[in-house]
C-alpha cells in the first residue's frame, strides 16, 4: 500500500490513543461527568472525523479502480507477507491472553463466563485463517465468520453493560471499536464467499484499527486492553496482507 496510507493510519491510531488516554485521565470530574469543552474530547472528535474523511477518500479511489470483485480470496490475499503473519499471530496470542485474564477475574453472570471461552475459540479461528492466507490457501468462510459472531455478541454485552451508565463518553469509543471490528472482519470473511467489497473492507478496517487503539488506551483493565490491542493487530494483519491496487506502492 502507499506509504501515505500507512503514515495516515499510524498517525491517526497513535493520536486517537493518546487523546483517549488524556480524556480518560482528566476529561471527567470526580462524579464521572464529562468536563465541558475539554481539549482532549474535542481534539479526538476532530481527529476521528478527519481520519474518516481521509479513509473514505482512499476507499473512493479504490472504487474507481474498477476491481473485479468476483474473485477468489487468494487473489486479494496472495500470501507470503511475513509482516501480516506476524501481526496476526501476535494479535491471536493477545486475544488468548485477554480471555485467560477474563476467566481469572470475577464474573457476575454466565455471559461473562462464556464470552472469554468464545474469545479463545475466536483467537484460534483467526490464527488458522492467518496461517492459511499466508500460505495463499483459501480459508473456510465459516471459520472467518467465527470472530464476527463473537464480536456481535460482545457488542450486545457491552451495550447492555453500559446502558446503566448515563455518561455515553465512558463507553462510546469501545462500542464504536467493536462495531467497526465486526464490520471489518465481516468484509474480510466475505472474500472467502467471493462477495467481498475491497472499498468497504479498506474503510471498515482502517476505522477499526484507529478506534481499537483508542479503546485499548483507556486502560480500564488488562483484559480489555489486551482484547482491543489483539483485535487491532488481527485487523492490521488482514489489511497489510491484502492486495488492493488503488493503495499499493508503485
Amino acid at each position: 500500500m502507499k506509504k501515505l496510507y500507512w503514515v495516515l493510519l499510524a498517525t491517526a491510531s497513535a493520536g486517537a490513543a493518546a487523546l483517549r488516554f488524556w480524556q480518560m485521565r482528566s476529561g471527567f470530574d470526580a462524579l464521572g461527568l464529562p468536563v465541558s469543552r475539554h481539549p482532549a474530547a474535542l481534539s479526538l472528535l476532530v481527529l476521528l472525523l478527519a481520519a474518516s474523511a481521509a479513509f473514505i477518500g482512499f476507499s473512493v479511489s479504490l472504487r474507481r479502480s474498477r476491481i473485479d470483485e468476483d474473485r477468489e480470496i487468494t487473489a486479494y490475499f496472495p500470501g507470503g507477507n511475513t509482516c501480516s503473519a506476524a501481526l496476526g499471530i501476535g494479535g491471536a496470542f493477545l486475544l488468548a491472553a485477554s480471555a485467560a485474564f477474563s476467566l481469572l477475574g470475577y464474573r457476575a453472570s454466565l455471559m461473562e463466563t462464556l464470552l472469554p471461552i468464545f474469545l479463545l475459540a475466536s483467537a484460534a479461528a483467526a490464527l488458522r485463517a492467518v496461517f492459511l492466507l499466508f500460505r495463499a490457501e483459501k480459508p473456510d468462510g465459516t471459520l472467518m465468520l467465527f470472530s464476527v459472531s463473537y464480536l456481535a455478541l460482545h457488542l450486545i454485552f457491552l451495550y447492555r453493560k453500559g446502558a446503566s451508565d448515563p455518561v455515553l463518553g465512558h463507553y462510546v469509543i469501545a462500542l464504536l471499536a467493536v462495531a467497526a471490528l465486526a464490520a471489518a472482519l465481516l468484509e474480510a470473511a466475505a472474500f472467502a464467499f467471493r462477495n467481498g467489497s475491497p472499498c468497504l473492507f479498506l474503510l471498515a478496517g482502517s476505522l477499526a484499527a484507529v478506534l481499537s487503539f483508542a479503546a485499548a488506551a483507556e486502560l480500564r483493565s488488562l483484559a480489555q486492553t489486551l482484547f482491543f490491542a489483539g483485535f487491532a493487530l488481527v485487523d492490521l494483519s488482514f489489511l497489510s496482507g491484502a492486495s488492493l491496487p488503488a493503495v499499493q506502492a508503485k
